[in-house]
């Protein structure tokens, strides 16, 4: 029994889509329940956005260039969006574990470290 082919796309989608949402909950499960220091998760997290969109990108491309690749413009946006979902949570961690990599009220970025 052949599967279906948009049924494959949807789930694909879905779970790129639904992939940050799920990493920030557990990350702040993590550093609730936990007390744990998420630091060393921002090489994880900004290593994951940059191959989600590198990945993404040309399977966008290649939907829009060529008709008959068109099937991959979901997969293609899907994880284009995962990747901005989590520069979301790279963000939160940032805010919350690493302040002075954040840029600062008077315009110098980064910070000192104390």
């Amino acid at each position: 029994m052949r599967p279906d082919v948009k049924l494959i796309l949807i789930g694909v989608a879905a779970i790129a889509v639904a992939s940050p949402f799920a990493t920030i909950g557990v990350l702040a499960a993590i550093a609730r329940f936990g007390k744990a220091n998420l630091r060393p998760t921002l090489r994880w997290l900004r290593a994951s956005r940059w191959v989600a969109w590198l990945i993404g990108l040309p399977f966008a491309f290649a939907a829009v260039v060529s008709h008959q690749l068109f099937f991959c413009f979901p997969i293609g946006m899907s994880l284009i969006s995962a990747s901005a979902g989590l520069a979301i949570t790279e963000q939160w961690v940032k805010r919350r574990y690493t302040a002075e990599l954040l840029p600062t009220e008077d315009g110098w970025w980064p910070t000192e470290r104390k």
